[in-house]
This record gives structure tokens, C-alpha cells and sequence, in this order.
């Protein structure tokens, strides 16, 4: 049985239509009026600025997650060595460690995967899931998997997290009691990001396999680093289209707010069987940008008064007006003024000429 692909719909888009919500369909005593949503376009707007900042800055890893073509191998080897040789698969990890996983494993896989035969699960492993410490649901599965047969996955990014600790220090005991204590490494893969926690000394020790949780990535936001890759690759999901779906996302959501100011009587004269526009409608629109054959990001601080910048060509400063195309907290887009190559002085000046003599260092 084939998981399905997560980009499988008609035309690879999802759309939210929110206009049964709005006023002018359900009346104004109980729908949201559009001066309602044109409050909130300012307070969204800044937290999207300051979301594109954190990411921009590297501070938030989760957007670079479907870009990772090197963890995604990585993944995808560890997942063809394990998928065939074990009848059982068993996440131990709390919270982000097990949600993101679990949740495309529900989403992706038949409602029915650890009911179905070997040969109609396509020869993946039964996939179980341990996200929390309950001794009963604990003991239940323990006892019904076989160790011999059974791949363990190790999740937690602090490798100090107590419930996941726990669980590790109670399969570890199984798997050495009923296999060896040299067994492991063959059943156990952990999945951590801090290299100086025991548990991950503990990996290296026993040549147990370990896979990476970037430090900027949070646990609820790990869904697409290993912590949820490497489930999913088990469970036979074809993370590769998964990921796909991820960068297509990202494309279609990192647009810019623009007004379109739409000439419906132009429109009606044209096409007199056209359609009246309404809040709340799914238009497709065509827009014609202009393109910006040569710009460039700079610090915030270097462009001065006057839309000035100082450069620095045959050990003497220049100064130099430049176009401002955009500007962001920290940073603004030149598009005019400067050319590739030359040296822009970052260090704070104060009391310029042009001209002037200057020694780099």
C-alpha cells in the first residue's frame, strides 16, 4: 500500500475561503466586517516583518528545514537500513518530540497501518508511538512487541528531557536483559541536538546511529528535521514529496501585501458576462512587477542622511548618493547608486568630505 502524496490535489493549492464568515453573507450582527480585518492589517503586518527578520537573521531554523537536501539523505540511507529488518518501530519522546511525527503518520498513512499484513503495509515496520509515561500503555506495548524485531527512536533535543529519559532507561534494560548489552546500537537510534547531554555520550559510546536537531529549531517546529523525518521515512511517507510540498508553501506564502485597484466598468465593457467583484472572492490576478536588474542589501546604518553612502576607491572616501528601494529594521535594498566591487565603509564616521584620505584596516 502506497502513502498518499501530499501534494496530490487538483491543482497543488489549498485555498481558505473565509467569506461565509464575512458580513455581507451572513449579516453584520453576526459576520466579521471588512473594516474589521483592515484593523488587523497593521498588527499582522508587523509580525510577519518581525517573523521575516528572525528567519532572515537564522534565528528561526524551521524555514530552512525543506532546504536541507544533506539531512534529507542522511534520513532517507538510516530509513532504507532499518525499514526491512524490523517488524516494529517505537517513538519514545513527549510533546513536539512525538506530535509532529505522529501527526503525518495520521495524516499520510492508512487509519489501519499496525492492522494490515507485512505485504499490505509494503514491508514497513507497525508504527507506535510512546508520548508519555503512562506505565500501563508502556507495559501493554512493551510486552507485545519483540525486542528482537523492534527498532527503538530516541527523541529529545536537550537529551535531558526526564519522561523521555525515562522511557530510554526502561527500553535499554529490556534490550540488554533479552539481546546483549552490546545490542544497542543495533535497536536504538536517537534523534538529539545537545552533543554535550549524557545521553548523547551515551550514543557515541555504543555506536548507537544518531541524527541532529539543529540548535534553532524549536521542538513543536521540528516536524520537518529528522525528529519527524525519520518516522515518516519509516512509515514509508515519501519525505523527499513532503518536503516538496514544504518549499511550495513556503514560495506561495512569502508574497508581499499590494492593492490592485480593479476598473470594473473597463472590465464590463470588455466582458459584459464577467462577474462582480465581493469581499471575500478567489480572484486570479496577473501583475506585472519591474524588475531590478542590479541591488543590493546593506546594513541599515551605513546609508546616511540624504540617501548617502561612503565608499572607498584609491585609499580616498567617496560619497555616494544611492536609491533606496526598500527599507527593513536592519537593513535597506539599494537599487541604484552602486556597482559590484566596491568598498562600503561599515564603521559609524562623523565629519566627512569627500575625498578625504582613509586607511583600511
Amino acid at each position: 500500500m502506497q502513502s498518499r502524496n501530499p501534494l496530490q490535489t487538483d491543482n497543488k493549492a489549498i485555498k481558505l475561503d473565509y467569506s461565509g464568515m464575512m458580513s455581507e453573507v451572513i449579516g453584520s450582527h453576526k459576520g466579521i466586517t471588512p473594516e474589521e480585518i483592515d484593523e488587523l492589517v497593521s498588527t499582522a503586518k508587523a509580525v510577519v516583518e518581525k517573523i521575516d527578520e528572525k528567519r532572515d537573521s537564522g534565528e528561526y531554523g524551521f524555514y530552512l528545514l525543506p532546504y536541507d537536501s544533506a539531512t534529507t539523505d542522511e534520513v532517507l540511507h538510516l530509513s532504507e537500513t532499518y525499514q526491512r529488518t524490523f517488524d516494529d518501530f517505537v517513538v519514545l519522546g513527549i510533546g513536539g518530540s512525538a506530535l509532529g511525527a505522529k501527526t503525518l503518520f495520521q495524516s499520510l498513512c492508512s487509519p489501519i497501518h499496525n492492522l494490515l499484513s507485512l505485504e499490505e503495509r509494503n514491508g514497513v515496520p507497525r508504527i507506535h508511538f510512546l508520548d508519555n509515561i503512562d506505565p500501563v500503555t508502556m507495559k501493554f506495548l512493551l510486552n507485545y512487541v519483540n525486542p528482537r524485531k523492534t527498532l527503538f527512536n530516541l527523541i529529545t533535543k536537550s537529551g535531558k528531557t526526564v519522561e523521555t529519559i525515562s522511557q530510554f532507561l526502561i527500553v535499554r534494560k529490556i534490550i540488554e536483559d533479552k539481546l546483549g548489552k552490546q545490542s544497542a546500537s543495533e535497536h536504538l537510534v536517537i534523534t538529539t541536538g545537545d552533543k554535550s547531554s549524557s545521553l548523547y555520550k551515551f550514543a557515541q559510546k555504543n555506536n548507537c546511529p544518531l541524527l541532529d536537531i539543529p540548535e534553532n529549531v524549536g521542538g513543536r517546529y521540528s516536524v520537518l528535521s529528522p525528529v519527524g523525518l525519520f518516522p515518516a521515512a519509516i512509515a514509508g511517507i515519501d519525505i523527499r514529496e513532503l518536503l516538496a510540498g514544504a518549499r511550495l508553501m513556503d514560495d506561495r506564502t512569502r508574497t508581499l501585501p499590494v492593492i490592485v485597484e480593479v476598473d470594473e466598468a473597463a472590465i464590463s465593457d470588455r466582458n459584459p458576462d464577467s462577474l462582480h467583484l465581493r469581499p471575500g472572492m478567489f480572484v486570479t490576478v496577473k501583475i506585472k512587477g519591474k524588475v531590478i536588474d542590479q541591488a543590493f542589501v546593506l546594513p541599515r546604518h551605513v546609508v546616511y542622511p540624504g540617501d548617502m553612502v561612503y565608499t572607498v576607491e584609491d585609499d580616498r572616501l567617496k560619497i555616494k548618493p544611492v536609491s533606496i528601494l526598500r527599507t527593513y529594521k536592519d537593513s535597506v535594498i539599494v537599487s541604484e547608486g552602486l556597482s559590484d566591487g566596491e568598498h562600503i565603509i561599515k564603521t559609524p564616521l562623523s565629519s566627512v568630505t569627500d575625498g578625504m584620505r582613509v586607511r583600511i584596516k
